[in-house]
Formats: C-alpha cells, structure tokens, sequence
C-alpha cells in the first residue's frame, strides 16, 4: 500500500492518548488504531474497541466530520480523538505539499 502513517498523541481526561492511522497516496483512511489510552473504563473500551474507527475507514482528509469521533457523555475524550485527527490532517497536508 503506498502511503503514511501518522501517531498523534493529543491529551485526554486520563492523559496522553496515542492514536494511528494510516492514509493511502489519495488521503483516504485505510486503517486507524488507538495504541494506548489512559482514560476512565467505560471512554477507553469505546475509543479502544476496533469498531470505534468504523465511519471514518474509508474517508479521506475532506469528507471526515467532526462527529465521526463523538463519544456519548465524554467531552474530553472526544475533544482530544478530534485533535488527534486535525493533527493528522494537517501533518498530510503537510506532506503533500499543502499549506493549511
């Protein structure tokens, strides 16, 4: 697969949250993984479980919202998995020559 593969590490309720996701050549999100967590129970099993990246697999850097990363009664875990996108984001941008 020709592409990148991007770790942001924005910080949650419990801590530092290490996220990665791999992008092809055209943007689009072929894989995402949270590969630790330091958050409460019930926020972590959500942003730790497979099944959490499900709408944005498969969407590229323009077509992913905001609420793809929504987790119900959590505002710090939510803010800090949007900014580990917009971190993404904004690293590829980078890379392919974009100013953002």
């Amino acid at each position: 697969v020709d592409g990148h593969a991007y770790i942001a590490q924005p910080i949650g309720y419990g801590g530092l949250i290490k996220v990665c996701y791999i992008l092809n050549a055209n943007g689009e999100i072929i894989k995402a993984k949270t590969l630790s967590h330091n958050e409460t129970e019930y926020f972590g099993e959500e942003i730790g479980s497979s099944s959490y990246f499900n709408d944005v697999i498969g969407q590229t850097t323009e077509t992913v919202s905001d609420d793809a990363f929504l987790i119900a009664n959590s505002t710090f875990s939510t803010n800090a998995m949007k900014l580990a996108w917009n971190d993404v984001k904004a690293a590829a941008a980078t890379i392919n020559g974009e100013v953002k």
